[in-house]
Order: structure tokens, then sequence, then C-alpha cells
């Protein structure tokens, strides 16, 4: 099997694609892997040019030195060079799709960056019903293997009978039972609910209600319902003593129902 070769690709080929690059060569230095690695740009302003000073002085912060990298556009030869090529957001990969040849084999994917305490969306268009893989393109520690879901394309008018009868079972679940579904579905892989401490994540929920907790960017507090809100709402208020702030919030993603769920069951986890 040929070794891997990548092309990250945004607008001007200055700024997220050269870092993107630097990112992937650096971490295949270290794990000795030989992989093909390259940026681009779908436009052609920046030719030549080199990486925003912005961009260098980030890749210098983390030691590396991109001065030397110059902006260049995409080719049709790209397509065939490449076995994947990622595109930093939607628009940009629909443009890839555009002008790419019929005899381009790459795999075209999206990188999108999870940033905490930021907001970060990207779109799908389902032209075809049916169930497709969804799987972490970055490299973020313990599990990552296990950072797979699939995305499930429903004919016209199934999806809305589908979300109208999830709605209706959701309704009729009481609220600790609510509140269990969600800790699984959101919690988790971070935090445990039976004592059982999770490598590099935060602190089980078991038996935490009523407790006094100790902080390192604040004074002691009681768990309780306020605190628990604050802390789905507002992780880095409040870093529990011995963990590292690693937290995102989940503000806007979780309604208030939803944490008031969420907190009857922590109430249960004596």
């Amino acid at each position: 099997m040929s070794a891997p070769a990548v092309l990250f690709v945004c607008l001007g080929n200055i700024c997220r694609s050269p870092l993107a690059e630097a990112a992937l060569r650096a971490e295949a230095a270290k794990a000795g892997l030989a992989v093909d690695v390259d940026s681009a740009g779908t436009g052609n302003w920046h030719v030549d040019c080199p990486p925003d000073a912005r961009a260098q002085a980030v890749a210098a912060r983390h030691g590396i030195d991109i001065s030397g990298y110059r902006g260049r556009q995409v080719t049709a030869a790209d397509f065939r060079r490449f076995t994947h090529i990622f595109a930093l957001d939607s628009e940009n990969l629909q443009n890839l799709r555009r002008i790419r040849p019929s005899d381009g084999g790459a795999a075209l994917g999206l990188l999108m960056d999870v940033v905490p305490g930021r907001y970060t969306t990207t779109w799908f268009r389902a032209i075809q019903p049916g169930e497709y893989d969804l799987v972490c393109a970055e490299y973020c520690g313990t599990g990552h293997s296990d950072m797979i879901t699939k995305v499930v394309v429903h004919p016209a008018g199934e999806f809305e009978t589908w979300l109208r009868q999830a709605d209706e079972r959701a309704q009729s679940l009481s609220p600790l039972e609510a509140g269990r579904r969600l800790v699984i579905q959101r919690c988790a892989s971070c935090h445990s609910s039976d004592g059982t401490a999770i490598p590099n994540g935060g602190p089980s929920f078991k038996g935490i209600f009523g407790q006094t907790h100790t902080f390192r960017n604040a004074p002691p507090a009681v768990v309780d319902e306020n605190y628990i809100r604050e802390s789905i709402l507002d992780p880095s208020r409040k870093i529990r003593e011995g963990y590292e702030d690693r937290m995102s919030t989940f503000k806007g993603q979780l309604t208030d129902k939803q944490i008031t769920n969420i907190i009857e069951y922590i109430k249960s986890l004596r």
C-alpha cells in the first residue's frame, strides 16, 4: 500500500491550509510516518506569497517555521497526485467538487476545527438516502479511533416522521430517565456515573451532589443545582482542583429542560 498523500485547501493558501500542512508534517515526523503533505488555495490571489504574518506567528508558538512556504493554486493534477484532499470550509469543498476532473481519484473531505468556547457549524446537502460514515479528522488523544458515527439521510418526509416520533418518546420519559440518557449521549466520554476515573477526563458524577469542592480559580463551593448548571454553561468559571480546563461549553446545545433533567440524574447518583 502506498503512503498517504494529503493536500489541505483553503481560499488563498496563506493562513489556514499552510498551518494544517505544517501541523500534519510535524505530527507525522514525530510518529515516524511517511506522508506526502502539501497545501493550496482555490483562489490565485496569493500565488508565490509567504503565509500571513499571523499564521507564521501561530506556527512559531508551536516551534514550527512556515516562513519558507509559498502560496499556490489547486490544479487538476492535485486530484491525481493526492489520496486525500481536505477543504478547510464548506465553500472550498464545493469549489473542489466543481473543478475536480473526471479522472481525479482523491477522496475529498472537510476539516473543521473544534475550539473551546466557540461554535463551529458545517452543512451537508443530502442528495441520496442512505447511511454514511462520519469520522474525526484530527488525532486528539486516547480513544480517538472510537470517535465515529453515522450520518443517516432519510427520504423526503421520513425524517419529519422520525423527529415527531422521537419527540413523543422523549416527552414520555421521567426527568431522571431523560437525564440519564442525556448523560450517556453527551457526558459519558469524560464523566463516569459509577465513581470510575476516566483518563484525561473530568470527575465522576457519583455522589458529588451536596459535596463541597475546591477549585483552582475560585473559592470552594457546594455542588448544587446552580453549580451544575453553571458548570454546563460556563465550565471554565470554576476549574476543579486536580483537573485540567478541558471542557467546552454546552451553551446553545442543551435546552433549560435538558439541563434540569441532567441535574435530576446527577442528584440520584448517591
